[in-house]
């Protein structure tokens, strides 16, 4: 191998000059080549440069950019613009702008806040600061702090407080109020809770009404509260004939109203008395158009004053209007009597007939009966 320090050194080398080299691939053997023929080398220079390309391990982009890849080579760098891309800070940036990631420059948004209080609309705002002695406090609407205001709660009378629960110890007993309403021989009506509602029913010949203003409820007679003294008993002198007898006699309603009972005074004479009682619409003048409204019947074992309660032939049939003409009709057993008015005797016996025979109930009608005209009516009271 030559030993290149021994020879004498060329001022201007060319390219077809030679160089001795050791041949690596030849057992680093002494040979000799052409400059010219080293790549890339020259007698001026490095001729080319070859890039090649190369991924980087950092990021998935190329922050440097060679055009071109061989001969007169221009390495550049890339600016960043966003998304996958790496690169140097690109321009155009300010002392009030911030780099996004696209790439671009902008000023933020929404970098402004007020302090919160009442002026505004409280869709962004920063809490007014608070300090060591506000550890009570709350903050309010208007962006003050302050202490909630009744915020102490005590019982009272008829109420507990146990914690944040209130109860109620006196469901009334100082409240001056009913919780039982009670009417003798019923069973008592007792109040289910404190804001339960009493009802009032009106019954036969009763109407109810109310005033929201007053608080008060009028309890009225619709048919008179002493019912309809058709004959009073204070009229009756004689008693009727003592035979299977039926008496009938007409008289006009005075007022509009429900009958469902008649009050009548009997003399009984042993053994087993029967009473029967009815009401007609109709006219004893015109006996085929009568019919029955309703009937009942009592078996006394004594003499006395007694009520019959009459039982409606259909729905609402014994519903009387003022100045209906009607039929009352009145039966006995033998022996048995009624009360009958004697001293003040009516004239027109063209208003009553008596029937003889037995009567097991009244007819529907009264298109077959034959009787003779009377001035005896039984006294009766109607209601």
């Amino acid at each position: 191998m030559a030993i290149i320090y021994t020879y004498p050194v060329k001022a201007s080398p060319v390219d077809d000059d030679l160089v001795l080299i050791s041949d690596s691939a030849d057992k680093n053997n002494t040979k000799q080549v052409k400059i010219s023929s080293m790549r890339g080398a020259t007698v001026s220079g490095v001729a080319d440069v070859n890039i090649s390309a190369v991924t980087s391990t950092l990021s998935s982009g190329a922050p440097l950019v060679s055009l071109p890849n061989s001969g007169n080579v221009i390495i550049t760098s890339r600016a960043y613009a966003g998304a996958a891309n790496v690169g140097h800070v690109p321009t155009g940036g300010s002392a009030t702008t911030f780099l996004r990631g696209d790439g671009s420059w902008a000023v933020p948004t929404n970098t402004t806040y007020d302090i919160m209080g009442s002026g505004n609309s409280y869709a962004a705002g920063l809490v007014l600061a608070g300090n060591a002695t506000h550890n009570n406090n709350f903050l309010r609407k208007d962006g003050t702090w302050a202490v909630p205001t009744n915020t102490t709660y005590t019982g009272s009378s008829g109420i507990s407080l146990n914690g944040t629960n209130f109860t109620n110890t006196d469901k009334g007993s100082s409240q001056f109020i009913f919780k039982n309403i009670a009417v003798s021989g019923q069973n008592t009506v007792v109040a289910d809770s404190n804001d339960d509602t009493l009802t009032l029913a009106a019954g036969s010949n009763i109407t109810l009404t109310t005033n929201n203003t007053s608080d008060t409820v009028t309890i009225a007679s619709s048919g008179g509260s002493a019912g309809w003294d058709v004959m009073n008993l204070a009229h009756g002198s004689v008693f009727s004939g003592n035979a299977n007898e039926a008496y009938y006699y007409q008289v006009v309603s005075p007022s509009t109203f429900t009958p469902t009972k008649v009050k009548v005074k009997a003399s009984v004479a042993g053994g087993s008395s029967n009473f029967k009682i009815a009401i007609y619409r109709g006219l004893l003048t015109n006996l085929n158009a009568t019919s029955v409204l309703g009937q009942g019947q009592i078996s006394p074992t004594a003499s006395g004053i007694y009520e019959v309660t009459l039982t409606e032939t259909s729905s609402n049939s014994l519903n009387l209007t003022a100045g209906d003409s009607i039929i009352l009709g009145f039966f006995h057993t033998q022996g048995d009597k009624l009360l009958s008015n004697g001293a003040t005797p009516i004239s027109d016996t063209s208003l009553a007939v008596v029937v003889s025979g037995l009567i097991e109930i009244f007819p529907s009608t009264l298109s077959s009966i034959s009787g003779s005209a009377t001035n005896l009516r039984p006294c009766c009271t109607i209601y």
